[in-house]
């Protein structure tokens, strides 16, 4: 059975990537807070909203830095299938802000959809399991593509929070989290690619 820290940390983290995850994710968190109290006061936030940004902040941010890591990213670099079950599950934090944050349902399906088709083809191009393929020069690039495009569409066409701006950081932060951290293998062996 898989334990949970595997399923956040990977295995074996080293203590300096807990530390930069953890502190990272505690830090923007607090931020979070701070905005929503101090620069939107006229928004009458309750405490379940307040705890709600404190953790879906650190879920993200911390998902950023943990993601990126060596003991994360060949975790799941290694099982297609917790690779797709994480990345299912994914649909619960866009589905909080259409909850909490009155993020409209066309975002969440737009959010959603794209997070998924785009780390399917991230993730094809690195091949089955972690296999080296013919693509996997590729993955960074190509990551990189559809996270800047889905953020683009999604501040431009209104797919954001409706009713206030501290949460608008959350498409691109999701984005970042899972089509550029958790979908590129950053610790592939060095290949000589062809020019």
């Amino acid at each position: 059975m898989v334990s949970l820290s595997a399923l956040v940390e990977g295995q074996n983290p080293r203590s300096i990537d807990l530390i930069l995850t953890y502190t990272t994710a505690f830090l923007c968190s607090i931020v979070v807070l701070v905005a929503m109290t101090w620069l939107q006061p006229s928004i009458p936030w309750t405490w379940t909203q307040l705890i709600i940004a404190f953790l879906l902040t650190s879920d993200l941010i911390g998902g950023v830095i943990s993601n990126l890591t060596h003991s994360t990213n060949s975790y799941y670099q290694k099982s297609t299938q917790a690779s797709i079950l994480f990345l299912l599950a994914h649909g619960i934090q866009p589905l909080v802000m259409v909850g909490f944050f009155d993020m409209s349902w066309n975002c969440f399906w737009f959010l959603y959809v794209y997070m998924l088709v785009s780390c399917g083809v991230v993730r094809w191009c690195l091949g089955a399991n972690g296999l080296t393929s013919a693509y996997s020069e590729y993955q960074s690039q190509v990551a990189a593509c559809f996270m800047v495009l889905g953020m683009v569409v999604s501040s431009t066409c209104g797919l954001q929070s409706s009713s206030n701006q501290i949460m608008s950081w959350f498409p691109a932060v999701y984005f970042v989290k899972l089509i550029y951290a958790f979908s590129v293998n950053h610790y592939h062996p060095q290949q000589q690619y062809s020019k």
